[in-house]
């Protein structure tokens, strides 16, 4: 793998990391992930509806901060990425399968499965977002909730 794309896999993970536990990654900030004029938007029925799109670092940088820090909806979010796949032709643009696991602040537990594409940004030595696109292939409400065995207090140990 080029070292742009370890970088650009990096960002994205720690991109996910903000995600899943926005007040435990050091000094990162959303805004510190997207490029000046980056693009984020959900596409699909379900993720345009619900995510819409949102253009330039400090739009988005402000729309997960709402939905992340300030009015968050969940109690637990897990993110995990798969299939990393490089477009042909393209060192800066790759796309992912995505599996997210969640438990929602009324305790539903939800399971989703979404495609990411991500378009990435090199300057001054720095990757960056560009373009982040994610689409729906699964949504579904697990029937059953979070399950007698979750131990969401434990994820406080491991900050």
């Amino acid at each position: 793998m080029s070292e742009i794309r370890r970088l650009a896999s990096v960002c994205l993970h720690r991109y996910f990391a903000l995600c899943d536990r926005p007040r435990r990654v050091g000094q990162t900030s959303y805004g510190d992930l997207f490029s000046a004029n980056a693009i984020w938007e959900g596409v699909g029925g379900r993720y345009a509806e619900r995510f819409g799109r949102f253009e330039g670092r400090d739009a988005i940088a402000g729309a997960m901060r709402l939905a992340l820090d300030e009015t968050p909806s969940y109690r637990f979010n897990l993110h995990l990425l798969t299939n990393e796949l490089w477009m042909p032709g393209s060192a800066l643009t790759g796309a992912w399968l995505l599996q997210q696991f969640s438990v929602l602040n009324d305790e539903r537990a939800i399971e989703a499965t979404a495609e990411i594409r991500v378009t990435f940004d090199v300057a001054g030595g720095a990757v960056t977002i560009a373009r982040f696109r994610t689409r729906n292939l699964m949504w579904r409400e697990a029937v059953d909730g979070i399950g007698e065995n979750a131990d969401l207090a434990g994820l406080e140990e491991l900050s």
